[in-house]
């Protein structure tokens, strides 16, 4: 499942930014996924932010897509995520150019129960990076959507 949520991942940041749900005939699983927000700037980087849910036959995964891009020549390096001093999980999913940004993708793997508890508080939390941090506030209107995009039923539209 952790494969599907990764690769899923992938696929919702690099579609449109508004919410979207995909179903992949293949694989057969449906992913619901928020609009993407940009949650952080700074002078030479940027932080997105996109809610994904998948459904598949093997269970269902919860998750928030972070992408950090920067405009200098250097690749961003997460090195941690924490709110209110708490240690978030982190995957690095990949490092690579989007047009002149270098950006890292990644993802916070998320319970259901915490997820749904987003739905209703959103998360704040800082990025802590080899080049600088970055304060980010996740709105619960982004747990909401992807939560909305995914109940739809399985299958092609």
């Amino acid at each position: 499942m952790a494969r599907i949520l990764i690769l899923l991942c992938l696929l919702a940041g690099c579609s449109t930014l508004a919410p979207s749900r995909v179903w992949d005939p293949h694989s057969e699983v449906l992913t619901g996924s928020s609009a993407s927000l940009i949650a952080g700037r700074a002078p030479n980087a940027q932080v997105t932010l996109r809610a994904i849910v998948t459904r598949s036959a093997k269970g269902t995964a919860h998750g928030l897509g972070v992408i950090v891009a920067r405009r200098d020549l250097n690749y961003p390096k997460i090195t941690a995520l924490k709110s209110f001093g708490k240690a978030l999980p982190y995957r690095k999913l990949d490092r690579h150019r989007i047009g002149t940004l270098r950006a890292e993708i990644g993802v916070i793997p998320l319970t259901p129960s915490l997820f749904r508890t987003f739905a209703d508080t959103g998360i704040q939390f800082r990025i802590y990076g080899k080049r600088g941090q970055y304060d980010v506030q996740a709105p619960a209107r982004l747990f909401r959507e992807a939560l909305a995009q995914s109940a739809r039923r399985n299958g092609p539209t």
